[in-house]
């Protein structure tokens, strides 16, 4: 073997971290001797146990002072920040997948590199930039916000419509959060990629959430959303399995689920079962529908029906929307399910919905998405007598 494989430490030599499949400690192959040849043979450098890599896959050379990640023909390809590639250059952050693993290149800053990436991104509005740059330089910093534990959260107040309480806080979606909050921009179609970056940063953006949010508000409920495309995998259930081993056992977390991903099959019920096992509030997401959509959700019923901003905006002008929400409410209701409005931004939609019969709501009207410490204690939207 030319690499050293080991735990994460210094070096001064280039490497790649990647996730080993049978652990979840971050490792590092060092780029001592190259070239290194990664595949399936037990004669490569290093050694990928997957049928999907080829015998010798991918080739990682130094061409003068570049480093050259370069596939050798193999069958099922090799992929560079998401796109497919013959070769490449390497650059500090690119990731290149090989199968089901994700190498990112790293190497040893200078102590002057410091500056050249404030400057980096202050470039990133730049009209003359290629796309393709622009969109490397966003996969490198979404590697260093996973790699720094940074991830800045936003977040909307929850409140009880009923009492005009607040009762807990609801995460923002990554394009919800404020550029004030997040930083540079990163384009919404790179987040929405699934693949092992995107889905560990997903998670620990959830992580992070949940420990502000009950560091600084121990009794209130946290809402955090799903992905559709997360619905029923391993890796969502064994994070909340391990989020729950941490944190006390109460219906504080709520899991929204996207109504679009919910169906009446044997493998959506065990999922929310097992949510459930784990003292989880089930909540879906963007309900958008009427009556007769509630009624096909009658034998998988959620805790919490949270509809759509549609159904509430303007709704005080709209008798018909009103009537809809009141029916909503009363189906819910026979499934013992409470209803969460949204969007609200004025005190007579708020109004509306709460003379409807709906329980929580969230929406401009009471603040967010913003910082946690600067969402307001206080909502000024007190109950009717």
């Amino acid at each position: 073997m030319q690499t050293q494989v080991m735990k994460q430490n210094a070096s001064d030599a280039p490497w790649l971290e990647y996730f080993p499949s049978t652990g979840s400690t971050l490792e590092r192959v060092l780029l001592v001797d190259l070239p290194l040849i990664i595949g399936r043979s037990e004669t490569a450098d290093f050694t990928v146990d997957s049928t999907r890599v080829s015998r010798e896959h991918v080739m990682i050379e130094r061409r003068g002072s570049r480093l050259i990640v370069r596939d050798l023909g193999s069958t099922n390809g090799t992929f560079l920040n998401g796109a497919k590639i013959d070769e490449a250059e390497l650059s500090p952050g690119d990731m290149f997948s090989v199968a089901d693993v994700e190498f990112t290149f790293q190497q040893p800053r200078p102590a002057r590199q410091m500056a050249t990436q404030v400057m980096e991104e202050c470039e990133e509005t730049a009209p003359e930039i290629p796309r393709g740059e622009a969109l490397q330089q966003q996969v490198r910093r979404l590697h260093e916000e996973l790699m720094s534990c940074a991830p800045r959260n936003a977040f909307w107040s929850v409140v009880d419509l009923q009492s005009g309480d607040l009762v807990g806080y609801e995460a923002a979606r990554p394009g919800e959060v404020p550029a004030a909050i997040r930083g540079p921009a990163v384009d919404p179609a790179l987040l929405a990629t699934e693949c092992r970056l995107t889905s560990r940063l997903r998670q620990l953006r959830r992580l992070m959430a949940v420990e502000e949010a009950f560091s600084l508000h121990r009794s209130r409920r946290v809402f955090l959303p799903l992905e559709a495309s997360e619905i029923g995998g391993d890796t969502l259930n064994d994070f909340f399995a391990r989020l729950r081993a941490e944190a006390p056992r109460d219906d504080r977390l709520a899991v929204l689920i996207p109504d679009s991903a919910v169906c009446d099959i044997p493998y959506f019920r065990d999922f929310v079962q097992r949510l459930r096992d784990l003292g989880l509030t089930v909540a879906y997401d963007d309900f958008a529908g009427g009556k007769q959509q509630m009624l096909q959700h009658a034998q998988i019923a959620p805790d919490i029906l949270k509809l759509a901003r549609t159904l509430t905006r303007d709704a005080h002008h709209d008798q018909q929307r009103q009537q809809q929400l009141t029916e909503i409410v009363t189906a819910a209701s026979d499934m013992g399910s409470q209803v969460f409005v949204t969007g609200v931004r004025s005190p007579e939609e708020a109004e509306v919905c709460r003379q409807a019969g709906c329980t929580l709501a969230q929406g401009p009207l009471f603040g967010g998405p913003m910082a946690l410490a600067d969402l307001p204690e206080n909502i000024d939207f007190p109950p009717r007598p």
